[in-house]
């Protein structure tokens, strides 16, 4: 299984308790529910490729309450924090945590009254701040219409992203696409633990015999891996596998 989290909360003091929801993706109902206290854990929870993800929210102790995401499956998660507590339902802000690895963890601080979430690790998923295109004036105007990720970007009323990027806007939407439609065929597992930083700067040839795949493939991916890396912030494409980005 590609995406599987498990929630342990780490604060020593046994009071603190953190409320771990199992959400369906696709309409936020509650599958079911966990309340951690005093160094408990969930189980290992299937995310489904997606179709799953999980609300955290820390109660009792008005101070930071520890508690640790592990990754127990074979691709990377990702953790957001809401970033306010007045946000409303619908209309929430998240800011990027961390990217966790397989078979790493994260430690989170995590305050009263917060939201946080784990989910399965996707560029859609990123931060809208993670698209090279988009300055801090953009991104304050996208926060208005509450476009927070690139997939929220795709998702957006086209009128809304050419008043916001100018005659930049059917630019910004096909990186954003290109960057949730991204996918690798499994046929590229001999280098799926490569960086694709390091993969662009390779010969067609030269990929093409260490994938073991036709030279036309090799091209193809060379191109995919070029406009991902022209789309995206560089410090964002630098932490990329080839395997972050290959058919679930």
């Amino acid at each position: 299984m590609s995406y599987i989290a498990k929630i342990r909360i780490v604060d020593p003091d046994v009071i603190d308790r953190v409320r771990v929801e199992k959400k369906n993706s696709a309409n936020n109902t509650t599958i079911r529910q966990w309340e951690l206290g005093n160094f408990q854990s969930t189980e290992d929870i299937d995310l489904d490729g997606g179709k799953i993800y999980l609300k955290l929210t820390p109660y009792i102790d008005p101070l930071p309450v520890w508690f640790k995401v592990f990754n127990h499956g074979d691709k990377k998660l990702i953790a957001k924090c809401v970033l306010s507590e007045l946000q409303q339902e619908g209309g929430k802000q998240f800011k990027d945590l961390g990217i966790i690895e397989r078979n790493k963890t994260l430690y989170v601080p995590a305050c009263l009254g917060l939201e946080y979430r784990v989910l399965r690790f996707w560029l859609g998923s990123l931060d809208v701040r993670k698209l090279n295109a988009v300055t801090i004036k953009h991104w304050k105007e996208l926060v208005k219409e509450n476009i927070i990720t690139v997939k929220g970007l795709v998702d957006a009323n086209r009128t809304t992203i050419i008043r916001i990027f100018g005659k930049d806007a059917d630019a910004v939407l096909i990186s954003a696409k290109t960057l949730c439609d991204a996918s690798i065929a499994e046929e590229f597992w001999r280098i799926e633990n490569r960086h694709p930083a390091a993969i662009v700067k390779l010969s067609e040839s030269m990929l093409a015999k260490e994938a073991v795949v036709s030279d036309e493939k090799a091209r193809t991916l060379l191109s995919l891996l070029k406009y991902i890396n022209q789309a995206l912030v560089p410090y964002v494409f630098e932490t990329l596998l080839v395997r972050d980005l290959m058919e679930v």
